[in-house]
């Protein structure tokens, strides 16, 4: 649905004409506007003409006496209403000054022409994902992608997405652990004009910080002895897509480097003063509070602002349930629910780890599953008791012969190799354990002391 603000009608026709297939609601005055986007739940686009004109008998509907910069007042207040919409300030009269404060808003300001024409063309090809009807392919096309979903809240970050996705600007994916960030990340890359472009998802959580320079933006040949030089992964990524993972873990003196290289596009091997260009695109993820960091000095205000501008939040599994019936048939689509166990998983279970956790459900249910494919109600009780009890992984509730299917069923699900499931045992105990190799820890994997270094690459 597309809101317009518009005193003399020219701008919702404009409108009307770029996207013919969308519900387009025309408002007059600013108050009932923005009283009317309180209460929007499905809100596309909202377009705000700068000068807004009052009636004889409207001087209590408007907020400010100059109709010059009504519009900018609005748009103000829509902006703190409606975090991710996109919004444009849409006039054929307008200052510099405007136009630099829509843009701090991250509101789109858009001069158009009198003729029709151009304009028509200027909104579609700033809002290309409004060309399609509501109910478009979308779904489908991030289900190819990887990422599946049919939940109304998730149609309308999908859209916005789906805008950002061939954009070279960096985008700012945030949610709890396990609602399918690094999932989502794959999925723009795939549908992005990088697809045929590596795609590389960087943990930095995953390396100490002594090591994380040299992973991120590679080491020159000689910079220490016997060192033979390597690229990092800005450079291997080339012009592809790199994910981030977990960015509030950088700390702040990488988070300068890495603002230089959003800012100029360029970076420096460790010891090296030759510029390398950076032609790829970040995609950064985190389940932490990034607002709040900044405002405890643990995340650099200038990165935030700078990364902001194309920021999604997936909402955690509890609030988006709908979405279960359709990820239990892409993990398994040869298990059958009984319409009692089904309305048991969207009534009566948080999902404390989001699909995590239904992930884990539904391996548990394969394990307790040896001669049928109807899931029960009784079935499903028992799964959501082991995960309570925390024995998905552990001997005591499974039988130590189950154990093996739940591992291979997990290798099979993530479309894993042997070598990436040792590679992530190996990430999961460094950060577990950390770089010391001792009995206690890394010994009880049963390596020696060198296998581990050498697998580590220290």
């Amino acid at each position: 649905m597309i809101y317009v603000l518009d005193d003399d009608g020219f701008h919702v026709e404009l409108v009307k004409k770029a996207f013919p297939g969308q519900e387009v609601l025309h408002f007059t005055d600013s108050v009932g506007f923005i009283n009317s986007l309180k209460k929007a739940k499905d809100v596309d686009l909202v377009v705000i003409d700068l000068w807004i004109d009052k009636g004889p008998h409207q001087q209590d509907r408007f907020l400010g006496t100059n109709p010059r910069i009504e519009g900018i007042l609005v748009a103000e207040q829509v902006r703190k209403l409606l975090k991710n919409t996109p919004i444009v300030l849409s006039t054929r009269f307008a200052t510099h000054e405007i136009f630099m404060r829509a843009k701090y808003l991250n509101i789109t300001p858009l001069e158009i022409p009198e003729d029709y024409t151009v304009g028509i063309q200027k909104f579609k090809e700033l809002f290309p994902y409004l060309s399609f009807p509501r109910n478009s392919g979308i779904f489908e096309e991030f289900k190819n992608a990887g990422f599946v979903t049919e939940s109304p809240k998730m149609l309308e970050i999908l859209r916005l997405v789906y805008k950002w996705k061939d954009l070279d600007e960096p985008i700012l994916i945030t949610g709890e652990t396990g609602t399918g960030k690094d999932t989502l990340a794959k999925a723009i890359h795939k549908l992005s004009n990088r697809q045929s472009s590596p795609f590389i998802n960087f943990v930095i959580s995953a390396y100490p910080r002594e090591n994380l320079y040299a992973k991120l933006f590679g080491i020159k040949k000689g910079a220490f002895t016997g060192v033979e030089g390597s690229p990092g992964v800005l450079e291997s990524v080339g012009d592809g897509t790199i994910v981030l993972n977990e960015i509030g873990d950088l700390s702040v003196e990488a988070q300068i480097e890495l603002l230089q290289v959003i800012e100029d596009r360029i970076f420096y091997r460790m010891q090296s003063h030759k510029p390398i260009k950076f032609k790829g695109r970040f995609i950064f993820l985190t389940n932490k509070d990034v607002e709040q960091m900044v405002e405890q000095g643990g995340f650099r205000k200038d990165l935030y602002r700078r990364i902001m501008g194309f920021h999604v939040h997936i909402p955690p599994l509890r609030e988006r349930k709908e979405d279960i019936p359709v990820l239990i048939e892409h993990f398994a689509p040869e298990l059958r629910f009984t319409d009692t166990a089904m309305k048991h998983l969207t009534s009566n279970f948080e999902y404390p780890e989001n699909v995590g956790s239904l992930h884990k459900i539904i391996l548990i249910l394969r394990s307790l599953l040896t001669d049928r494919n109807t899931v029960t109600l009784d079935d499903v009780i028992k799964a959501i008791s082991y995960i309570h009890k925390k024995k998905v992984v552990t001997t005591g509730e499974i039988n130590g012969d189950e154990l093996p299917d739940i591992v291979l069923d997990y290798i099979i699900s993530r479309n894993l190799t042997i070598k990436d499931f040792e590679q992530l045992l190996m990430d999961r105990a460094y950060a577990k354990f950390g770089q010391t190799w001792k009995k206690e820890t890394w010994g009880k994997l049963g390596i020696p002391r060198t296998t581990f270094y050498r697998k580590r690459g220290l």
